[in-house]
């Protein structure tokens, strides 16, 4: 039931991965755009991710906070909305 805009997720967590948890999110939310970041992105580019619509950018760790702003900006550009 929440009004999200975008969802940021990592992919290494406890309980479920990333792409598990998008798998989960993308029925319930097939509007919203998403990003994963991780410090595995070689093995991220080595799967097929294509079932992911939503996804838009695999993000690589480490990364600078202003890299995820603007991939959040451009992803969701209402999120700069007033």
């Amino acid at each position: 039931d929440l009004d999200v805009g975008i969802i940021v997720t990592d992919f290494y967590m406890p309980k479920m991965d990333g792409i598990e948890f998008l798998k989960k999110a993308i029925p319930l939310k097939p509007n919203v755009p998403s990003l994963i970041i991780t410090g595995h992105k070689d093995l991220l580019d080595r799967m097929d991710l294509s079932d992911l619509v939503t996804l838009r950018k695999v993000i690589p760790k480490p990364f600078k906070i202003d890299q995820l702003a603007a991939e959040i900006a451009l992803h969701w550009p209402e999120a700069l909305a007033d």
